[in-house]
């Protein structure tokens, strides 16, 4: 079995996200959902550390992979006998940008 830590903008992203949903969405319930939904998620890649989708990416040289969880992505990387949970991002943020400070998406 695999350790796991979290990032300092991976705990940022989850603190986030988790605030948002209970104070501005004013909706504890689905905050408790997200974060027991990502901790199990995090349990399952500690099991099964390469079973996340690879990121496709030119500058994805740090080997990033992603799983979904509801509505958030989970991007993390396998570093020896750990999984090293690199951002926490809402499903419809622009990630390649956030992941790797450039987009694919030519603007015109």
């Amino acid at each position: 079995m695999y350790n796991f830590e979290y990032s300092e903008p991976a705990e940022n992203d989850l603190d986030n996200a988790l605030e948002y949903i209970s104070f501005e969405l004013d909706n504890h319930r689905a905050a408790v959902e997200l974060y027991r939904n990502v901790t199990a998620a995090i349990d399952r890649l500690c099991l099964f550390p390469e079973s996340g989708a690879k990121v496709k990416h030119d500058s994805n040289s740090i080997g990033y992979r992603f799983v979904r969880c509801k509505n958030y992505l989970l991007f993390y990387h396998i570093e020896n006998t750990t999984v090293k949970i690199d951002r926490i991002l809402y499903g419809r943020m622009d990630y390649i940008t956030l992941l790797f400070g450039q987009s694919d998406i030519d603007e015109e």
